[in-house]
C-alpha cells in the first residue's frame, strides 16, 4: 500500500512537471475578430471640440451578424472601452500624439451572435497586436465621495419610495415615452433625467452611487445601509455637475444657462434624504508604455 501511494505521488509530480513544460501554444488562444479593417479617420479632431452626440454614443457598437464598428474614436477612448476604465476618474497616460489619433474600425466576430464581454476581449487583442500596445497599471489616490443618509435620524426622505414591482418583467415589456402619464408605472428600471426632471424606477442605492460617480466624475460608494429598490421623481438641475461642466468645456455648448430649478445635490438631501461626504480612494490609471506604428490591413 505504501509503494502504491509513493508511486502515485511520483506520477502526479511528473504530470505537473510535464504540464509546466508544455509549449505556450497549447494554452487558450486570445479571442480575435475574424475580419478587421482599421483606417485613420479623415477628420482627426485631435481632442478638439466634439458634437454632443459623441458624448452619448458608445465607443464600440455591436451590429447584427456579429459585426462591430467604431467610428472616429481616439486610441485613448478605444483603450478605455476595451479595458473597462471609468473615464470619470481613471486616466489613460502616454504620448498624446498617438493616443489622440482617431480611427475607424469595422470588424466581424466568427459567431453571428456575440456578447459585449467577448467583444471587449477581442478589442484588447486587436489593440495589443495591431497597435502593438504595451502598458501597465499605475496606482493613484484621488478625491472620492460616500453616499450617506442626510438626516440625523438616518431615515429616508419623503420622495424616496419603495419599489414593489418586477424589473425583469418591465425589461421584457414595451418602452414607454418619458412624457407618458404611465411612465413611473411601466418604465424600465433605472435613473432617467430629462428636461430637469429626474426619475428613478427600481433603483438600488448602489445604482444611485454608480450614476453619481459619472455625474461627479469621482468614485461614489454607497454607505447608506438601505437595502432594496426605490422610486423617486424630483425636479432638479444637473447643469452644475462636474460631468456637465466637462462636456461644455470639451464641446461648443458654451456657458451654462441660468436655471431656476434647485440643484441636484440639494434636492437629494432635502427630498431623498441622501448626501455626499468627501473621502479618498485609490484607483489604477492605465499607462501606455508604447504603441504603434499601426499594422495596416
Amino acid at each position: 500500500m505504501q509503494r502504491f501511494t509513493l508511486g502515485l505521488v511520483i506520477l502526479l509530480a511528473l504530470a505537473i512537471g510535464l504540464a509546466a513544460q508544455l509549449p505556450a501554444a497549447q494554452s487558450e488562444a486570445p479571442a480575435r475578430f475574424e475580419v478587421t479593417s482599421i483606417k485613420l479617420n479623415p477628420n482627426q479632431s485631435r481632442g478638439g471640440p466634439r458634437r454632443l452626440n459623441e458624448f452619448t454614443l458608445s465607443v464600440v457598437r455591436l451590429q447584427p451578424g456579429g459585426r462591430v464598428e467604431s467610428v472616429g474614436n481616439s486610441l485613448q477612448n478605444l483603450i478605455a472601452w476595451a479595458y473597462e476604465l471609468n473615464g470619470a476618474y481613471q486616466r489613460v497616460d502616454g504620448k498624446q500624439d498617438m493616443l489622440l489619433m482617431e480611427f475607424d474600425i469595422a470588424a466581424r466576430a466568427e459567431a453571428a451572435t456575440v456578447k459585449l464581454p467577448e467583444v471587449r476581449g477581442m478589442m484588447r487583442t486587436l489593440l495589443e497586436e495591431r497597435f502593438q500596445l504595451r502598458w501597465h497599471w499605475q496606482p493613484r489616490e484621488i478625491d472620492s465621495y460616500l453616499l450617506m443618509p442626510a438626516r440625523s435620524d438616518g431615515r429616508q426622505g419623503p420622495a424616496l419610495k419603495p419599489f414593489t414591482d418586477d424589473c425583469a418583467a418591465r425589461a421584457s415589456g414595451p418602452s414607454v415615452p418619458f412624457t407618458s402619464p404611465e411612465w413611473m408605472q411601466k418604465a424600465r428600471c433605472g435613473w432617467t433625467g430629462y428636461n430637469g426632471e429626474q426619475r428613478g424606477v427600481g433603483v438600488s442605492m448602489a445604482t444611485i452611487a454608480e450614476r453619481l460617480t459619472m455625474e461627479m466624475m469621482a468614485p461614489v460608494s454607497d454607505r447608506t445601509g438601505w437595502p432594496g429598490l426605490f422610486n423617486f421623481n424630483v425636479i432638479a438641475d444637473t447643469s452644475d455637475m462636474p460631468l456637465q461642466e466637462r462636456a461644455r468645456a470639451s464641446s461648443a455648448l458654451g456657458a451654462r444657462p441660468p436655471s431656476e430649478q434647485p440643484r441636484l445635490l440639494d434636492v437629494f438631501r432635502s427630498d431623498l434624504g441622501l448626501k455626499l461626504t468627501k473621502d479618498r480612494a485609490k484607483v489604477n490609471d492605465f499607462v501606455v508604455d508604447s504603441a504603434g506604428p499601426l499594422i495596416e490591413n
